[in-house]
């Protein structure tokens, strides 16, 4: 449930800073598209290519995270097998969800990704994973 309705928003926002990336048109006119669409069209927005994809992206992330709070699947604390499982999942979902956007919604060709920008990527999951689902159980105890 959460997935779904985290998925709307993020689906339109990933899409307008794509399309901003690529000139197509403004960060606000985009969200202001998606928002029109997901009101006027909600069952074409619930359908479509960008919905469906952060859905996956979301649904993933949750499932694993949901599991690894259950249940132990490698052997090491609790709180790392979360953390280290989630941000493999989102990660990987994040990416595909990514150049699935980028090769649907992009404008220009495609060139090489530095690698310091795949690092800071790669950072940024970690710390949105982290924060998320691993430190609040842990801070919780303190609260």
């Amino acid at each position: 449930m959460t997935a779904f309705c985290i998925s709307p928003t993020n689906a339109i926002l990933d899409r307008s800073v794509i399309e901003f990336a690529n000139g197509k048109t403004s960060v606000e006119d985009g969200v202001k598209n998606g928002l029109k669409r997901l009101l006027t069209h909600p069952l074409e927005f619930f359908n479509s290519f960008k919905f469906r994809w952060m859905f996956f992206v979301y649904s993933m992330t949750y499932t694993i995270n949901n599991l690894t709070d259950t249940y132990t699947i490698i052997p090491i604390p609790l709180n790392l097998q979360n953390l280290t499982l989630t941000f493999m999942v989102n990660t990987a979902c994040g990416i595909a969800k990514d150049k699935a956007y980028a090769q649907n919604f992009g404008a220009t060709a495609s060139r090489a990704f530095p690698a310091k920008s795949l690092g800071l990527f790669f950072l940024r999951d970690l710390l949105t994973v982290a924060s998320a689902f691993t430190f609040p159980p842990v801070i919780a105890k303190y609260i």
